[in-house]
Order: C-alpha cells, then sequence, then structure tokens
C-alpha cells in the first residue's frame, strides 16, 4: 500500500507519503526524510495509542473529526491541529519509497548494490545462507536514517564485500547472490 495525503499541521501544509511494510510498521516520507513508524495497534480516533519512531516511543491521542475534518493530535503532550485536505493511493513509482531498487540490467547479475552512500550498520546474512525476497540483509545507516536492505530475490549469499561500520558510496556492491 502507497498512499499520499496533503495534511496541515497547525495551519502549514505538507505532503505525506506512506509505505505499508507490515501489520502495524510503515515508512512515512515527509520533507525528504524517510521515517519508520510502527504502532501498538492500529491508530484510531477518539484513542490513545503507542507509536515508535525511529527507535523512540510516543504516547499519541487522536480526537474525532469536527465537523470542519479538524483533528487534535496529541503527542508526548505536544498538541497539534491537523487536517488531512487529500489521500491518493499511488502506484509504486520511487524506489526509495516503494521498494529496494532493481538490479539494473548494466549491472552484474545477482549483486546487491548500495542505494544511497552511508555506513554499514549491522549485517544479517552470512555467506552460504538461503535468503528469500524481501528478507533483510543489512542496515545502511545514512543521514541518520536506518535503512533495511533487502535480497531483491531468492537465492543463496556468495559474497559480502563490506563490514560493520564501513563506509560505502552509492552503487557500491554489498553482496552477491548465487
Amino acid at each position: 500500500m502507497l498512499k499520499e495525503y496533503d495534511i496541515q499541521v497547525n495551519r502549514k501544509t505538507y505532503k505525506m507519503l506512506i509505505k505499508k511494510q507490515e501489520a502495524n510498521r510503515f515508512v512515512i516520507s515527509t520533507d525528504g526524510r524517510d521515517l519508520h513508524v510502527s504502532f501498538d495497534n492500529p491508530p484510531s480516533f477518539g484513542k490513545t495509542f503507542a507509536m515508535e519512531v525511529e527507535s523512540t516511543k510516543h504516547e499519541v491521542s487522536l480526537s474525532a473529526p469536527r465537523s470542519d475534518g479538524e483533528v487534535d493530535v496529541i503527542v508526548a503532550g505536544r498538541h497539534f491541529k491537523t487536517l488531512f485536505t487529500s489521500e491518493r493511493e499511488l502506484k509504486p513509482v520511487s524506489p526509495t519509497i516503494v521498494e529496494e531498487p532493481k538490479i539494473e540490467e548494466t549491472r552484474e547479475a545477482g549483486v546487491v548494490y548500495a542505494p544511497m552512500s552511508g555506513s554499514i550498520k549491522s549485517i544479517a546474512a552470512q555467506i552460504g545462507q538461503t535468503v528469500h525476497a524481501g528478507q533483510a540483509l543489512l542496515i545502511l545507516e545514512a543521514m541518520k536514517m536506518e535503512n533495511e536492505i533487502t535480497a531483491p530475490r531468492n537465492g543463496t549469499v556468495k559474497q559480502i564485500h563490506v563490514s560493520e561500520g564501513a563506509k560505502v558510496s552509492k552503487n557500491e556492491p554489498l553482496i552477491t547472490l548465487a
């Protein structure tokens, strides 16, 4: 699921893209930033729930929408007047929001490349390990954001080109799958 919203927060308008990853896990993109967000329960109006944003937990309350559509959002004691002015379901277009980048035909088949520059925070895969499409291979930290790099297809880890803590450039080989 990929949805785009125009949202007003305290009278300032933002575009927000929301990509559902799992049951209660999402990537929310706004102002060029991707935030990894999870909920203990699905958010609903008139309720309080726990939300985790980039490993920081917050208590959030949503009021019932008023007749003008405005919703009071309270996050960790801070009050925001919020209005969703539009909602659109989008077709996947941006690999940084929708899915991991596809291997280009000019690249070596089976090689997973860095989608951006950053440093390797952790490696979940091991040489010889069988992996499935979408399975986490490593975490690439870029601009203080953790980006999960997943297997683009089923395969066996043939080679790991990086180590934890290593700095990598965009398009640098990370892992080769057989």
